[in-house]
């Protein structure tokens, strides 16, 4: 699954964001380098899907190989990502 932007992102790239002047839809500056916007949508895409598929995935398979050694050794209550039921207790208190 890809990540898509925050609707509260303060720099959008969503095609409706026309009042953003500084945003990479700027037609002059794409013109300047002979490129057509439309193909940016193409490579945001492109590159999301290969930062998803190399980075993100191979980190998140490695965190869930630590939380699975962690548990393993008896350290099931420290965990990546996760916040155990003391944290939580102590900031309720």
């Amino acid at each position: 699954m890809l990540a898509t932007r925050s609707p509260h992102s303060s720099s959008s790239l969503r095609d409706d964001d026309e009042g953003n002047q500084g945003s990479w839809r700027d037609d002059e500056a794409w013109g300047k380098f002979d490129i057509d916007p439309a193909c940016v949508n193409e490579w945001i895409w492109n590159l999301r899907k290969w930062l998803a598929g190399t980075i993100l995935h191979r980190l998140a398979h490695e965190i869930e190989k630590i939380n699975d050694t962690l548990t393993s050794t008896g350290n099931g209550d420290i965990q990546i990502g996760k916040v155990g039921l003391d944290a939580q207790i102590g900031r309720a208190v």
